[in-house]
């Protein structure tokens, strides 16, 4: 069994009243956002669509630009290659996403750049 290291910070509890409230402000201003670029969350994106929105995110939350810089539709045929985000609708040019995949990309690439996971272990963690 490995001890913890003395150096890693304690995690708040998922209970801490100050975590609670943090997590519901950005609950709510991503679903504030979400319902301004993509007003029908059930309408078909395509690769396109994904990387467009998420710098709009990134862009409109007032994160690091570096979070979606060199995003591409490379990057999203990548990550389903690497099962990062769930299989598509259809498959080559009449692949269609939804408001799913750009959560799980996301979600991905703020890990990744915040140093807390590998792609791996967000594939991982999003299964």
């Amino acid at each position: 069994m490995h001890a913890r290291a003395a150096s890693a910070p304690a995690r708040p509890r998922s209970d801490d009243p100050t975590r609670v409230a943090a997590e519901r402000q950005a609950a709510d201003e991503l679903e504030a956002w979400r319902a301004r670029a993509v007003p029908d969350a059930s309408a078909p994106l395509g690769g396109e669509d994904l990387v467009r929105l998420l710098r709009d995110c990134v862009a409109a939350l007032n994160l690091d630009p570096a979070i979606a810089e060199g995003f591409t539709v490379q990057t999203v045929h990548y990550y389903r290659r690497k099962d990062i985000i769930d299989p598509p609708d259809g498959r080559t040019v009449a692949a269609r996403y939804d408001i799913r995949h750009l959560w799980q990309i996301a979600g991905a690439r703020l890990a990744g750049y915040l140093g807390l996971v590998t792609l791996a272990e967000a594939r991982d963690a999003m299964r």
